[in-house]
């Protein structure tokens, strides 16, 4: 049995980023920079490294927010 799939908008509309947060939900290296689904972690106490993180992540979110599924195939 053969199955087919259509995209409801064009593949250049869809951010990688929305296809990620679809399927994992939050994008956040470590809880404590997500905003969503916040908890406490010990390296909290550590500024420097947590900014780090937060830093890191907001590059790969503009990353996959500035790539469409179009880019990859």
């Amino acid at each position: 049995r053969s199955w087919f799939f259509s995209l409801a908008k064009p593949a250049y509309k869809i951010p990688l980023i929305d296809i990620i947060r679809l399927f994992d939900g939050a994008l956040a290296p470590i809880e404590p920079v997500s905003e969503k689904g916040y908890q406490p972690a010990p390296m909290e106490k550590e500024e420097k490294l947590t900014n780090l993180f937060s830093q890191l992540q907001n590059e790969i979110i503009g990353k996959l927010e500035n790539t469409s599924l179009a880019d990859l195939v």
